[in-house]
């Protein structure tokens, strides 16, 4: 390595995806990060190793990271999986940086399918759903840890399950589960 290779890679935001699946997000980030994937699934540390600098493969509260350690962590649809959310977000602020990012996604369980459907909500089917969130318990939840909300959004529109027939499903009663809709 010449020394403005280290340089540089010095100067990179350290990301860490929570849950990191197949990869999809170390694949997109191409420059400015070094990116760090974690996952408890083995076949998924596999098969996403290609696209992170580091992995691990385990809980978070295993991983021993450093305090402050990353500017970004990202966290897409794992917290409704863990059984003591109070306990990984503790540990999620203990290695994000004072001004990091932290970028969750989670369904929205009191969302207008919530709320239409019931137990026949399509989010509610997952067995391993055992930290159910709404807009504003998240928003609480998140403030409790000294989190500034910046953006509550719930990419619908913009994605293949914005169909016509999906829509229609939506009206009818006959469904026997929720379909796919804004807030899932």
């Amino acid at each position: 390595d010449y020394p403005e290779t280290s340089y540089v890679k010095d100067a990179e935001k350290k990301i860490l995806d929570i849950g990191c699946g197949s990869g999809v997000l170390g694949e997109c980030l191409t420059k400015g990060f070094i990116k760090y994937g974690l996952d408890t699934s083995l076949k998924a540390i596999k098969y996403a190793s290609p696209f992170y600098d580091e992995m691990f493969h385990g809980i978070l509260e295993d991983a021993a990271y450093k305090d402050e350690f990353f500017d970004v962590i990202f966290c897409y649809h794992v917290i409704e999986h863990i059984p003591d959310p109070e306990l990984f977000l503790k540990e999620v602020s203990r290695i994000l940086k004072s001004n990091g990012q932290l970028i969750l996604a989670t369904p929205n369980f009191d969302s207008a399918m919530s709320r239409r459907y019931g137990d026949r909500y399509r989010m509610l089917h997952d067995p391993t759903h055992i930290s159910l969130f709404t807009d504003l318990s998240m928003s609480h939840f998140l403030d409790d840890f000294g989190y500034e909300v910046t953006e509550i959004d719930f990419p619908y529109f913009d994605t293949p399950y914005f169909t016509k027939d999906n829509l229609l499903k939506v009206l009818s009663l006959d469904q026997k589960i929720s379909p796919p809709f804004y807030g899932n």
